[in-house]
């Protein structure tokens, strides 16, 4: 609101400097409240709330509001000083008259280069349609105002006949020097052609050589530290590791708050427990220019991570991305997919992609979905030995799952509630030693057969979570995008280093990441600003 009013009295500012009128500049100056008001009242037609991105509409929009005033009025204004010619309404009328075909015509192609964009769809359609919308609606009001409320102010301002604006001079010896260039062109006309020519050619260059970004980059001063440790990592050393870090946020005096996750993490309502893993949530203090230089203030703290030699502990530092965007399947700036069945062959692919892409300029915490993993308690059945002794292997697997999940042994009345009574091991009685002591069965002599002689049992690492899409397994190779980087180069440089990479039958690789947005993003934004230039040249063909 206070962009669209800082706004609206600059351009009131710039009209009275060139017109050096105060009459007229009020004039204009009093068209973008009313334009505003047929914006409010088209949007209420259209279903459009006030927001960030209508707001937004309506502060673009409020240069575009003043300018079919600007033309309306100068030519009355104009018109105003031919004294003789018939009233001040009738030279208002005829001054009016002339300029309405071009007037439309300028709002038409306004319109007609902006409205081909609400056909965007995904991400990009859901940020801009409304701003569109607004823009255009604010275009049309200030068309309505300026065929009409404009002429009857403008018959009623006088013969315009003020001082000398500010801008007079400069403009006059500006317009003299367009004569003379003018002149020189029209008897050259072969002059004018080559610079376009070659403005041209170095347009479309620039366009392909441009570094290419989905979204621009945003700089909120937060920033995500993550831990993880080698598999069986106790917690308590996960802890102590953390606290080390902490110690070195704490000297650092661009840090305001630091909040720490310990033995796993959450994500929305689901909450993920490993004692190898953990996080800090970093907010930064801004520095002395007002900015918070997220990205230089990472590189610098991987470099002091670095030298604390956490052997044992991978580190990744990345700046927090804006929250609640995300422009492709992946968690990270990069994505790519690897699907197959075999999680243990994902595994060894997700090895393979990382090893390959280490060093690649422009990617940062490079990592794949499949190293985080925690120890698992597998308890492998002894066919031969069970068969030997003539156990029921369902009887077997009853006992082990009474002793890990536990019986319902009765209820506790407290409070009017029943609360069941659940009988099971303890933690830290489920070790391999302990339960190899467990008894299962009897055998024919009364005497107990325990676990450990009809199973082998082994802690052994697994994935700390399995990753689908479209419920199919994938693993998922991600990494952070340094600012400044060229998209499209760099994965020009992945594809290069990725195109000797042998898959088994059954798994394929693909893009989970903004990529292919950014790709489709591109080619609809082409074929759009190709159907606006067209409807340009149709709305001037018409008209004209």
């Amino acid at each position: 609101a206070w962009a669209a009013l800082g706004g609206a009295l600059l351009a009131m500012a710039v009209v009275w400097l060139f017109l050096g009128d105060l009459r007229r500049s009020l004039i204009i100056g009093s068209v973008i409240p009313m334009a505003i008001l047929v914006t409010f009242v088209i949007m209420a037609a259209s279903g459009l709330s006030l927001n960030l991105m209508t707001l937004g509409g309506l502060a673009l929009g409020i240069g575009l509001l003043v300018d079919n005033t600007i033309v309306m009025m100068e030519n009355i204004g104009r018109h105003q000083q031919q004294v003789g010619k018939g009233t001040p309404a009738q030279r208002a009328l005829r001054a009016a008259s002339e300029v309405f075909s071009p007037i439309v015509a300028a709002t038409a192609t306004n319109l007609a280069a902006i409205l081909p964009f609400l056909f965007i769809g995904g991400l990009v359609g859901l940020l801009f349609r409304e701003l569109v919308l607004t823009l255009s609606a604010a275009v049309l009001a200030s068309l309505v105002v300026a065929v009409t409320l404009v002429p009857a102010w403008g018959a009623r301002s006088g013969q315009g006949a003020g001082r000398e604006a500010l801008a007079d001079r400069p403009l006059h010896a500006l317009q003299r020097w367009h004569a003379r260039l003018l002149d020189a062109v029209l008897r050259h006309p072969a002059w004018t052609l080559l610079p376009f020519l070659l403005a041209l050619a170095l347009a479309l260059w620039a366009l392909d050589h441009q570094r290419r970004s989905f979204l621009p980059a945003t700089d909120e001063g937060r920033v995500w530290v993550n831990l993880t440790a080698d598999p069986g990592t106790p917690l308590e050393d996960t802890d102590a590791t953390i606290r080390r870090i902490e110690r070195l946020l704490e000297e650092d005096p661009r840090v305001a708050h630091v909040f720490s996750t310990i033995g796993g993490f959450v994500f929305g309502r689901t909450e993920y427990r490993s004692g190898n893993r953990a996080s800090i949530s970093v907010e930064l203090r801004p520095a002395a220019d007002g900015l918070y230089h997220t990205a230089e203030w990472s590189h610098r703290l991987r470099a002091r991570i670095r030298e604390l030699g956490l052997a044992g502990y991978r580190v990744r530092v990345r700046p927090a991305r804006l929250r609640g965007v995300r422009t492709g399947r992946g968690n990270d700036d990069l994505s790519i997919r690897i699907q197959g069945p075999d999680l243990d062959m994902l595994a060894r692919l997700g090895d393979a992609v990382v090893q390959r892409l280490e060093g690649l300029p422009g990617l940062r915490n490079l990592q794949h979905s499949y190293e985080a993993r925690q120890m698992q308690l597998a308890i492998v059945p002894i066919q031969a030995r069970i068969a030997e002794l003539g156990l029921d292997p369902a009887r077997i697997a009853d006992s082990i799952r009474a002793a890990l999940d536990g019986v319902v042994a009765g209820d506790l009345l407290q409070d009017d509630r029943s609360v069941p009574i659940r009988v099971r091991l303890t933690r830290r009685d489920r070790s391999p030693e302990q339960l190899a002591t467990l008894v299962v069965a009897m055998d024919e002599n009364g005497h107990p057969i325990t676990l450990g002689s009809v199973a082998r049992i082994t802690l052994q690492p697994e994935p700390a979570q399995i990753v689908r899409d479209q419920q199919q397994r994938i693993v998922d190779i991600s990494a952070s995008i340094a600012a400044g980087t060229d998209r499209e180069a760099l994965q020009r440089a992945i594809d290069q280093r990725l195109a000797d990479l042998e898959l088994p039958t059954g798994y394929v690789r693909y893009d989970g990441g903004s990529l292919a947005t950014l790709r489709a993003g591109q080619r609809t934004g082409l074929w759009l600003a190709l159907l606006a230039l067209f409807l340009v040249f149709v709305v001037m063909a018409v008209q004209y």
